[in-house]
């Protein structure tokens, strides 16, 4: 595609990561288990096929790992519920400031806060939510793979995503050049 590898490198990590989840670990950081959840944000201009390069990557771990890929829309219990089932996700966020808004609406309150907490790789992931009491998801590996322009993201951000430790768990892959088109 026109899209600069930059972004489908970006896409590539974050569905290896989804394919894999926690079947594969290793021991660093204090002999402590991890394993290769990934959050990535791809950064660049209207246009220049942040989404294309998403949707070839999802689609393909859609069709190799069927049931990986996250809803679009949902609501915080139902996310919990959805990975206590299938501790394995891939969440596709398209426009990445789209979920921070969202983030702010009751049904959503305390997503960042959920999601900085699946990103630490854990034995166990326990919550008590309305509709089914107690949640338990064992091995947890979410993967989010989103994009957005860097005018939108800024203007969406606020102090406290980077002190709560949000968005310093995502690697952001901005547009440095665009690549030559092939011959």
């Amino acid at each position: 595609t026109r899209a600069p590898g930059a972004y489908h490198l970006a896409t590539g990590l974050g569905i290896l990561s989804g394919c894999v989840g926690s079947n594969l670990s290793f021991f660093g950081n204090g002999n402590i288990e991890h394993w290769p959840n990934l959050y990535v944000l791809m950064l660049g201009p209207t246009g220049n096929a942040k989404t294309t390069s998403m949707r070839i990557g999802t689609n393909m771990l859609q069709r190799a790992c069927p049931g990986t890929i996250y809803a679009d829309e949902f609501s915080q219990e139902a996310f919990i519920s959805a990975l206590a089932n299938h501790p394995t996700m891939v969440l596709e966020v398209e426009e990445f400031p789209t979920l921070l808004e969202l983030s702010q609406r009751s049904y959503l309150q305390g997503l960042k806060e959920t999601l900085t907490k699946l990103y630490d790789p854990r034995e166990t992931f326990r919550r008590s939510t309305k509709g089914e009491g107690d949640v338990t998801i064992t091995r947890p590996a979410l993967t989010i793979i989103g994009a957005s322009t860097t005018e939108w993201l800024v203007v969406n951000l606020e102090e406290v995503d980077f002190r709560s430790g949000f968005m310093p768990r995502f690697l952001l892959w901005p547009q440095a050049e665009t690549d030559q088109e092939p011959d």
